[in-house]
């Protein structure tokens, strides 16, 4: 988890870097977004489902605010058979200057069913983050499972 928003982070201060050159002054408009793929028909299928809203805007005194919110969803079946299934919802938000990132916040919730021989657990979990440049100023992580692991 930790390693996906480290990489998902950097690609955001790259694209903050770059982007706050060419944006214009005024507000850019909310994109939102919807995605929904499977992987080929076969003995096991992934699945994947997101919508949400992604929000860019750049002030001409170099301030940048980068805002994530989505709901996504993932499904694994074998033979027929879910094995896996995966929601989260999470918000996003990036705040920098001059393409260096002030504060970060990452929050969100999970709900997820796995099947391990033949046993259905059930879990919830959820994570608030808080980075101020470059300094965890709250990280709080949950997870739970019935029955548990």
């Amino acid at each position: 988890m930790r390693t996906r928003f480290i990489t998902l982070l950097s690609a955001v201060v790259l694209m903050l870097g770059i982007l706050s050159v060419a944006q214009p002054a005024a507000a850019a408009p909310a994109q939102p977004f919807s995605v929904n793929e499977c992987s080929p028909p076969g003995p096991v299928v992934y699945c994947y489902q997101a919508k949400g809203v992604i929000i860019f805007n750049v002030t001409p005194s170099g301030n940048a605010t980068y805002i994530d919110n989505r709901e996504e969803c993932s499904q694994i079946t074998r033979s027929g058979v879910v094995v896996q299934d995966v929601c989260n919802k999470r918000n996003y938000v990036v705040h920098a200057r001059d393409g260096e990132e002030q504060v970060v916040h990452y929050r969100g919730v999970s709900e997820q069913t796995y099947v391990l021989s033949g046993t259905t657990y059930t879990c919830t979990g959820s994570y608030n983050a808080i980075y101020v440049s470059g300094e965890v100023r709250h990280d709080h992580y949950q997870f739970e499972c019935n029955p548990p692991f």
